[in-house]
């Protein structure tokens, strides 16, 4: 007998009868079972997780259903979504991920007993987030115990990334949250690690940049107070601790420049000309075992806190950057720019030239620069990478 294709279930039997006119007989009946279609599995759930991160586990959250009720099970994998590989051995209705360092696409394959069908669930999307650029925390690797205002810097920085500096043989003075910071060093010789974690803003996978630095058992001076003589030229250092050595000078605000007084290795110093804090910033370098310290008279020009251009200063434009050469031009959206210096990772300032346009700048080596300056009230920090061919 063929049985035509059914959509429920039916029962057949044969009846049998005599052509002699005998009588006649029917069988026993025959269940001919159809089961419900066939569904499969739906799975879940898509994920995002950082580069070499551990993904969720995935699962069936849908059971199969239809067919023979006897399912089994087999997972797949693929780069792209259209080229699918078979995991071996996985056949549970869920499957541990593990770590993952490209994005995966996952679907899981029901099929029913008896040839009642097979089919394959949603596909399941991983997707895997590269982790920040790599940079390089430059600066001093050995330092002396004491040491105030040292500067550390990366070496590369985006606006999609925050910062967060931290060590254990200091505190982070300014920038903790920028990409350049100035650290004051305890008073304790000890091998310490600095660390700045970079953070993406957008999917937040981070990673820590490290940089290893020697506290050395030579103690750096204390900042000092320099005090002017009344109605003179003369200025005093108010530390006289025994076998310390000092050097002064001053800073012409306007460009930045550093001038040493020549002679001036005492405690006290007559400038070379008259008294003026407008034009000139004093400073007196203290120094014992070539451990160095800079004081300022009057407020220091390190900021105790550090503004970098944030997005509402994405119209000011400097280049070219690197610097092959010695002009800088600057787009400020007609802006001024005012108490400007140029300075490298030990402080140290050099000449610049500013005529609302383009900065000129004097005798500073190659590697990376420091471009500080006020604008709208805030003071900015640049960096400037100098290079020759």
């Amino acid at each position: 007998l063929g049985i035509e294709k059914s959509t429920i279930t039916k029962y057949y039997r044969l009846q049998v009868t005599s052509k002699k006119g005998c009588g006649q007989l029917v069988t026993n009946a025959v269940r001919i079972k159809v089961y419900e279609p066939f569904k499969p599995a739906s799975v879940s759930s898509a994920q995002q997780i950082c580069f070499d991160g551990l993904a969720d586990t995935i699962k069936v959250d849908q059971n199969p259903s239809g067919g023979n009720l006897a399912y089994t099970f087999n997972w797949n994998v693929s780069n792209d979504s259209i080229n699918w590989t078979l995991l071996p051995g996985q056949n549970s209705k869920f499957y541990n991920i593990g770590r993952l360092r490209e994005t995966t696409f996952y679907k899981l394959e029901s099929i029913s007993g008896q040839s009642c069908g097979s089919g394959f669930s949603n596909t399941i999307k991983i997707i895997v987030n590269p982790l920040p650029d790599t940079s390089i925390v430059i600066g001093n690797e050995t330092t002396c115990r004491n040491k105030k205002d040292e500067i550390y810097e990366l070496s590369k920085s985006s606006g999609q990334y925050s910062y967060n500096w931290s060590l254990k043989g200091g505190e982070v003075f300014s920038g903790a949250n920028l990409t350049m910071a100035y650290i004051n060093w305890f008073d304790n010789a000890m091998y310490d690690t600095i660390r700045v974690n970079q953070i993406d803003k957008i999917t937040g996978c981070y990673n820590t940049m490290i940089k290893a630095v020697e506290v050395i058992d030579f103690r750096a001076p204390d900042k000092t107070t320099i005090i002017r003589k009344p109605n003179s030229n003369i200025l005093v250092c108010e530390d006289a601790s025994l076998g310390l050595n000092y050097l002064w000078g001053y800073t012409i605000k306007s460009s930045g420049l550093d001038s040493i007084i020549h002679n001036s290795n005492n405690r006290y110093v007559q400038l070379p000309h008259n008294f003026d804090s407008l034009k000139y910033r004093y400073w007196v370098e203290t120094n014992q075992f070539e451990c160095k310290t800079k004081s300022y008279l009057g407020p220091s020009p390190v900021p105790t806190k550090i503004n970098e251009l944030a997005s509402s200063y994405d119209y000011l434009k400097l280049y070219p950057n690197p610097l092959l050469g010695n002009e800088i031009w600057i787009e400020s959206n007609g802006k001024n720019l005012s108490n400007y210096r140029l300075f490298d990772m030990n402080g140290k300032n050099y000449q610049l030239d500013y005529d609302g346009s383009k900065l000129q700048v004097f005798g500073a080596p190659n590697g990376l620069l420091f471009l500080q300056f006020e604008i709208d009230g805030k003071l900015v920090t640049r960096k400037i990478l100098k290079i020759s061919l």
